[in-house]
């Protein structure tokens, strides 16, 4: 008798959908992408390594100057995707009534396929008709009228018989590539200070001077209030990301957004304890000031440079409180004389014994000079990942890579998923079958991204960046990469012409090796 064993399996999409929870040990396959998981008994499906990826590394500091994690992550695949290049796509149509000097054409609309006319992007998608493939005579449309029947208004009339051939030429974009509609918002600090609270309370008339800002608080976060997120990037504890519940606005300006979980501390900005120190420097007329950082610990916490030059305008004033001014993170008295605002540095880089401030104003010092630091405290740093339902601006491109949804799982709330750095292989066939033309390469490529940057991927073999590398005149599987993701166009249809819009079958095999971290600021080179 024979014995047949099948292992729990289902597709990709359906194992996500469910997002079960493996018995120790128990397989589950994913039928589509031949790929395997195996379960502990605790951590649901999503959140499990495939078996084929024993190389990732994951480690997380636990020393309290910063608990962030960061992994190493090795990632494969193949990609295939039809791309239709601009250009313009042509219809010929039997005539079959007779128009004698008309300026108006109807096309069944059985006949005619409206999928690649787009009639109001700008004077590049015009349509033109002509009769019996007389192209110098060809008249402009103006207006389309839908229905069973497309009526079409032109701008000169035409003459046309029963069984002539009219040929309907219209300009079409070809594939359209829309990026995230999330827009992020970030280094913000609260205007509130609360322990054990769901609720960060943001003073908006700080960003009254700043269309985009403006339009964020009143057009974009009051709406699809589900659909956005809060991040807590706090300095030494690490990123932590929550949805957002509610969003209330006052009269005064005064937002507040409610968030899920745990609750937390909420701090602003404020004044801390006044250190008198001496420097621990001496110069004439000069802007960089040292004291002493082992006797001073505290000062750790000193507003940075930073936190006070984003678009947001955080700056502080001597209440503790952010507002428009110029941007300081305290004042310093020396020897008694007139106070003189400075921007925090962090550490001396060339003498890690001592903090260094930056004098916003030059002046002149001793090692024996007194000084009086009154400075503030950092706040907590929020930000805003933000829906934009409205957010459509496509271009040229498709996006074969997504940092988030390729990824074995998310890493960090951000678009770019804490991509910091990596080296990437890449093998790329592009066909042309209506013209039986194709095109190979592959390449190796480093790159980093850090925030909301990215460096374009360099191909160290040909000494180039990968944007500089083309196929068929004008196209790249690199023409866009950011934290986005990683897009494919091509300008042009085979052999440089930009006559008929040509459909391409596009076909990429990767490998990716990448350092994923909580912290996007930084930036590692490979």
């Amino acid at each position: 008798m024979t014995t047949r064993i099948k292992t729990r399996h289902d597709t990709a999409a359906n194992w996500t959908s469910v997002n079960p929870v493996l018995a120790l040990g128990e397989a589950g396959v994913e039928t589509d992408t031949r790929k395997v998981k195996y379960g502990d008994g605790v951590t649901s499906w999503m959140d499990l390594l495939y078996a084929s990826e024993p190389n990732q590394f994951d480690h997380k500091w636990t020393d309290g100057v910063n608990n962030n994690s960061w992994h190493v992550v090795t990632v494969t695949g193949a990609k295939e995707f039809d791309y239709d290049t601009p250009g313009h796509k042509y219809t010929v149509v039997a005539n079959t009534a007779t128009l004698v000097d008309s300026t108006t054409y109807d096309v069944d609309s059985i006949v005619y396929d409206m999928e690649y006319v787009d009639i109001a992007y700008a004077n590049e998608s015009a349509i033109w008709i002509y009769v019996n493939n007389d192209h110098g005579s060809r008249v402009r449309v103006n207006n389309i009228t839908t229905g069973s029947t497309y009526t079409f208004t032109l701008a000169n009339p035409i003459t046309a018989n029963p069984g002539d051939e009219v040929t309907i030429e219209a300009w079409y974009r070809g594939t359209q590539l829309v990026w995230d509609k999330y827009n992020y918002w970030d280094n913000i600090i609260p205007d509130v200070s609360a322990t054990a609270t769901n609720t960060v309370v943001i003073d908006t008339t700080h960003f009254q001077n700043d269309p985009g800002w403006t339009y964020m608080w009143e057009q974009q976060l009051p709406n699809n209030v589900t659909d956005h997120s809060i991040v807590f990037d706090q300095w030494g504890t690490g990123v932590n990301t929550r949805n957002i519940t509610a969003v209330t606005t006052a009269s005064n300006g005064l937002v507040t957004v409610t968030f899920d979980g745990a609750p937390r501390d909420i701090s602003t900005i404020t004044l801390a304890d006044t250190i008198t120190t001496t420097p621990t420097n001496a110069t004439e007329n000069g802007n960089y000031l040292n004291f002493s950082k082992t006797e001073y610990p505290e000062f750790k916490d000193c507003v940075p440079q930073w936190q006070l030059y984003n678009s947001d305008g955080y700056y502080t004033d001597d209440t503790g409180h952010p507002y428009y001014n110029d941007p300081r993170s305290g004042y310093v008295i020396i020897d008694g004389g007139s106070p003189i605002n400075f921007q925090f540095w962090g550490g001396n880089t060339d003498d890690n014994d001592n903090w260094q401030i930056y004098l916003r104003t030059n002046t002149t010092w001793t090692s024996t000079s007194t000084l009086e630091v009154h400075w503030y405290r950092r706040g907590t740093n929020i930000s805003l990942d933000v829906y934009d339902a409205n957010n459509e601006n496509p271009s040229d491109g498709y996006k074969w890579f997504d940092w988030r949804t390729d990824l074995p799982q998310v890493y960090h709330p951000e678009s770019g998923n804490g991509v910091v750095s990596g080296r990437m292989m890449v093998s790329c066939k592009v066909y042309a079958p209506e013209v039986n033309d194709s095109y190979h390469q592959s390449c190796d490529l480093d790159f980093y991204m850090t925030g909301d940057d990215s460096e374009d991927p360099y191909d160290s073999t040909r000494g180039e960046y990968a944007y500089n590398q083309t196929f068929f005149g004008d196209s790249t599987p690199f023409d866009r990469f950011d934290p986005y993701g990683i897009s494919f166009t091509s300008y042009y249809g085979p052999n440089g012409t930009w006559t008929t819009s040509t459909r391409l079958k596009v076909r990429i095999i990767y490998k990716m090796d990448l350092i994923v971290g909580e912290e996007t600021d930084l930036e590692y080179f490979c």
